[in-house]
């Protein structure tokens, strides 16, 4: 249990930490973009947009290889498996 969500701290960590990239490198229309009038809900919404959506699509895919194949993830973990056979 503590193993896993120093993961999910890590994950979420690196998914802030890339969101923030994209920010900064989109800080220059994100200004032009609040001088021609956008609010800071409609920026928000589409700097989040793409990465959720990349999210999104990773948790999908993942769930329908952990359905379609459930016993693969027990026969690769170290953790379950001795490592001396």
């Amino acid at each position: 249990m503590t193993f896993s969500l120093l993961a999910l701290t890590l994950a979420a960590a690196g998914i802030y930490g890339l969101l923030a990239f994209g920010v900064a490198l989109r800080r220059y229309d994100i200004g032009i973009r609040m001088a021609l009038g956008a609010t800071g809900p409609v920026i928000a919404r589409e700097s989040c947009a793409r990465p959720v959506g990349l999210a999104l699509a990773g948790v999908v895919a993942g769930g329908s290889v952990r359905s379609e194949r459930p016993n693969w993830f027990a026969r690769t973990s170290t953790a379950s498996a001795p490592l001396i056979h």
